[in-house]
C-alpha cells in the first residue's frame, strides 16, 4: 500500500472519535440499588449482599451496588416497588421470595405486578423448603401431623411460609393452623423459639446456614420436604412427591414447585434496555463463578447452584403458559380452606420523627434516617393519613427536607400516618 494512502488512513483514524460503550457510559458514576424483600440477616438478605459485593466489578464502569432491605408482605412490597415505581433503566434491581413468581396467578390483590414481565437476571441457588416443628411440639413427624393440630407461623398470604401449610392441608389433610402477619420468615422463626407458634416452613438452606445446630442437637423435627425429591441432608424426611397418589397431584405439584428452581432470584423492573439486561446478566453469571464469592458462600454455609437469567425467564414463561384448568386447580390448592384456622397477627407500629431525605414516585415511598440508618416507608393515597402544618395533605405534597412524625410498621412497611411540619 502506498505511503500516502497509509498516511491518509492514519489521519482519518486519529480524527475519528472513539465509539463509546453506551452501557459503560450509562453506569459510569452511578450506584445500583438492590432491594431485598425481607429483613436483614435472613437467607434472601445474605445471598443478595454477597452477590452485591461481587457483581458490580463485572458491570461496565464497575458501579457500586447498595443493598436496601424492604421487608413486608413476604416480598410483595419490594416486588410492587420494582414493578411500578423503580426506574426501568438498570439502576435498580432486587431479590424477593421465589413465591412471587406464581403469586399473581393466585389472584392475590396486593400483588400489583406480572412476574412474566420482570427482567430475570439469575438465581444463586436452587432451593427446597421443609416444614419443621419445634422440639416442644406434640407433632414430631408427618404421620402425627395428619391427626394432631400444629400451629405454624408465617408472613403474609402469598409467601411460601403461608402457601406450604395451606397446600399440605388441602392436598393431604395436614392439621395445620396458621398465625400470619410476621414481617418476614426470620420473625416467624423467632416466634417459634419464643413459643408463640409451634412450627415454620422455611427453606432448607436458611436453617442449615443460620441455625446449623438445630438439626444436630434435636431442636427441631423435620416433617416434610417441599421439593420434587428428598433432600440429602434429610434422608428420612418424605418429600411431597412421595406423598402424591396420582398423576394430577404430581402435575400440580410440579407447577407449584417450579419456582424452587429459582430459589434465590435476582430480578429487575420490566423494560430495561436489552444491552443493559445483557450486561447485568453477564455480570451475575461472572459473580456466581467468582472464587472470592464461592469462598464467601462456603464460609456462610449457603449453597450455590446457579441458574442463568435466561433459564429463569424460560421457567416463568412456561408456568404462565400452563393450561387454564391446571392453573385453576393450583389456585384452589393454595387457597385457605374454610376449616383451616388462620389468625392475623397485629402489627406493632413504630413512631419516629425524622427529616425526609428522599421522596420517590410522587410521594409513594419516603426515605429517612432512624438512629443513623436509612429507613423507608410506603405511602398509600387512601390508607395513609397525611397532615402538613396541621392541614390535611396528599402524598404529592411531601417534599425532601420536611421534618415528619411517621407511624409505620418498620422499614418497607406502609405508613399509618405522616404528620409534617
Amino acid at each position: 500500500m502506498p505511503r500516502s494512502v497509509i498516511a491518509v488512513a492514519a489521519l482519518f483514524a486519529a480524527a475519528s472519535p472513539a465509539v463509546a460503550d453506551p452501557v459503560a457510559e450509562f453506569f459510569k458514576g452511578k450506584r445500583i440499588t438492590h432491594y431485598v424483600g425481607s429483613g436483614a440477616g435472613g437467607g434472601y438478605d445474605l445471598y443478595a449482599r454477597s452477590v452485591a459485593r461481587h457483581m458490580g466489578k463485572y458491570i461496565p464502569s464497575m458501579p457500586r451496588i447498595i443493598v436496601k432491605n424492604m421487608p413486608g408482605g413476604g416480598g410483595i412490597r419490594a416486588s410492587n416497588l420494582l414493578y411500578n415505581i423503580a426506574p426501568k433503566d438498570g439502576s435498580t434491581i432486587g431479590t424477593v421470595s421465589r413465591s412471587m413468581i406464581t403469586l399473581p396467578l393466585t389472584g392475590q390483590k396486593s400483588a400489583k405486578f406480572d412476574s412474566s414481565k420482570f427482567i430475570w437476571i439469575g438465581s444463586v441457588n436452587k432451593e427446597d423448603s421443609f416444614c419443621l416443628s419445634w422440639k416442644t411440639a406434640k407433632v414430631k413427624n408427618w404421620n402425627q401431623l395428619l391427626t394432631t393440630k400444629l400451629v405454624v407461623g408465617a408472613p403474609a398470604q402469598g409467601t411460601s411460609y403461608y402457601t406450604w401449610p395451606v397446600m399440605l392441608r388441602n392436598m393431604f389433610g395436614a392439621k395445620f393452623e396458621l398465625i400470619a402477619g410476621f414481617p418476614d420468615g426470620s420473625d416467624a422463626q423467632l416466634a417459634m423459639e419464643r413459643g408463640e407458634v409451634e412450627a415454620v416452613c422455611p427453606s432448607v438452606t436458611s436453617i442449615e446456614s443460620r441455625h446449623p445446630d438445630w438439626l444436630k442437637t434435636g431442636q427441631i423435627n423435620p416433617l416434610v420436604v417441599i421439593g420434587l425429591k428428598r433432600v440429602a441432608s434429610l434422608p428420612n424426611t418424605p418429600s411431597v412427591m412421595d406423598l402424591a397418589t396420582n398423576d394430577e397431584q404430581r402435575s400440580i405439584l410440579k407447577m407449584i414447585l417450579g419456582p424452587q428452581f429459582a430459589g434465590r432470584p435476582v430480578l429487575g423492573p420490566p423494560a430495561i434496555p436489552a444491552e443493559r439486561v445483557a450486561a447485568l446478566r453477564g455480570a451475575f453469571d461472572a459473580a456466581v463463578r467468582d472464587r472470592a464469592f464461592l469462598s464467601e458462600m462456603q464460609k456462610t454455609g449457603l449453597g450455590v447452584d446457579p441458574a442463568s437469567g435466561a433459564e429463569v425467564e424460560a421457567l416463568v414463561k412456561d408456568i404462565y403458559a400452563a393450561p387454564k384448568n391446571l392453573v385453576e386447580k393450583m389456585n384452589m390448592i393454595t387457597v385457605k380452606p374454610r376449616d383451616m384456622k388462620v389468625t392475623l397477627k397485629e402489627v406493632e407500629l413504630q413512631k419516629v420523627t425524622s427529616k425526609l431525605s428522599k421522596v420517590q414516585g410522587g410521594g409513594r415511598v419516603l426515605v429517612f434516617d432512624v438512629k443513623g440508618k436509612a429507613s423507608n416507608t410506603k405511602v398509600s393515597g387512601s390508607r395513609t393519613a397525611i397532615t402538613i402544618a396541621g392541614n390535611k395533605g396528599k402524598r404529592g405534597d411531601l417534599k425532601p427536607g420536611m421534618t415528619c412524625e411517621i407511624a409505620y410498621p418498620g422499614s418497607g412497611g406502609e405508613a399509618k400516618s405522616i404528620a409534617c411540619k
